[in-house]
């Protein structure tokens, strides 16, 4: 309940920030980039090294540690990119998505958004669990920080390459009706 109430705040903030005009395209865009390149960052960057700072006694948690636990999540991209493009490619068929955006819907089915999203769903979730059972001793942002070094690469290489532009030779060109008189096409 509490993950919807906070998503549901954050979906009606929006709402009353474009209805107010705040949230221009510009401002989207503004927001957008300082999301991605420095809050997100800070937030990963903070839980990765989440020490007490009240003076105590206790070590602060050891990174390569948790680092080892949290592995897997170096090939979950790979996973959860492939998932993506295979329901992306069954989209754009299912869709009859026109030759000239058909990787275009690919991609933005098998690039959705996976990282804003998580954070909140995360950090809402985590805060449900008491910090002394298994899940609530280690932040689930830690270990999406490591998933966060995949998803780039996949997102850079692959993402390019179905969103490059392609030469006109390889997409089907409609078939050139002739007239029947003289052969050629009609005027």
């Amino acid at each position: 309940l509490r993950a919807i109430g906070t998503m549901g705040t954050m979906v009606l903030a929006g709402v009353y920030m474009k209805r107010q005009g705040i949230m221009t395209p510009q401002a989207s865009k503004a927001f957008s980039e300082v999301s991605m390149q420095i809050t997100i960052p800070c937030l990963l960057f903070t839980t990765a090294l989440d020490c007490k700072q009240d003076w105590s006694s206790q070590p602060c948690p050891n990174l390569g540690m948790e680092l080892r636990r949290g592995w897997p999540m170096l090939f979950l991209p790979i996973v959860y990119v492939g998932v993506g493009l295979l329901v992306g490619q069954a989209a754009a068929k299912v869709g009859k998505a026109p030759d000239n955006f058909r990787r275009s819907a690919i991609a933005a089915v098998a690039f959705g958004n996976s990282t804003g999203l998580p954070i909140t769903l995360l950090a809402v979730i985590h805060s449900q669990f008491g910090a002394k059972t298994n899940i609530g001793l280690v932040s689930p942002l830690l270990f999406l920080s490591v998933y966060l070094i995949m998803y780039p690469v996949l997102q850079w290489s692959v993402g390019s390459w179905l969103l490059q532009a392609r030469p006109a030779a390889d997409l089907v060109q409609p078939p050139v009706v002739q007239d029947a008189e003289d052969g050629l096409p009609p005027k």
